[in-house]
Parts: C-alpha cells; structure tokens; sequence
C-alpha cells in the first residue's frame, strides 16, 4: 500500500503503532503478516549443544478507527474534521482548498483537507473559529 505511513503511538507506549491514512473503500481488509522461523527446523547458534530455539508467546491486538476521528501519525486533520476560520474576515477567494480570508493584519489563507465540503462562499463575513467546512 503505497503511502501507507507507520509511527509510534507514543514514546511512552513504542510498541504501539499507528498505520494510516487507509482508505476503507479501496482496502476492505488488511492482512498483518507475522514473521517468525519455524522453531522445530531453527537451531539457537548461541548455545554451545545447538539446542531449538525457545520462542516465546506474544499476544497481538488490532484496532481500527472509521469516520470521524480518525488518527492520523503526522497530527494533520482528516477530511472528517471541521476546519474552522483562524481569524475574523471576509472571504476574498476560494482556490480549490484554499480560502482566503481578508481579516484586520492582511490576508490569512486557510487550507482545508482533501474531500472537505466548503459552506462558505466568497464575499461573506465569518468570524473566528467559524467552520469553514
């Protein structure tokens, strides 16, 4: 999968991971392999009698997260999300997703995720912190 990313969920807790972004409607389902060598036919080359491998037993838990919500390992937002106004102003453009907003210091564009849905139109007033999307 390609631009699949894969980080830690925290330093506290480095053996969780988080996968993602992973479009449900083209992956359905995941498959996770575990790799491991067959104990029986695997020696320990550490030991001086070539004794089998002594492999312990872990256990594995999978979670996933659909809709809102979602988790993304970069921290940005999903399309998902409510992107609100970062400041008062009117709206003097709309570039595909990007809106620009004339407040009191100058021009502040406000980029909205792929899929969003824009409620405002160019010419009205919002104030900050009102959606966007």
């Amino acid at each position: 999968m390609k631009g699949l990313a894969w980080s830690a969920y925290s330093k506290e807790k480095p053996n969780v991971v988080v996968a993602g972004p992973v479009p449900g409607q083209t992956y359905p389902s995941l498959v996770l392999p575990v790799l491991a060598p067959d104990p029986g036919k695997t020696t320990n080359t550490n030991t001086k009698n070539g004794a089998p491998v002594d492999y312990g037993k872990f256990f594995i838990y999978v979670g996933a997260n659909r809709g809102r919500g979602q988790v993304y390992p970069e921290g940005n937002n999903s399309n998902n999300m409510q992107y609100t106004s970062p400041t008062y102003g009117k709206i003097s453009s709309i570039d595909g997703l990007k809106i620009t907003i004339e407040g009191k210091d100058g021009p502040v564009v406000s980029e909205v995720g792929a899929g969003a849905d824009i409620v405002v139109k160019v010419g009205e007033t919002v104030a900050k912190h009102e959606p966007l999307t």
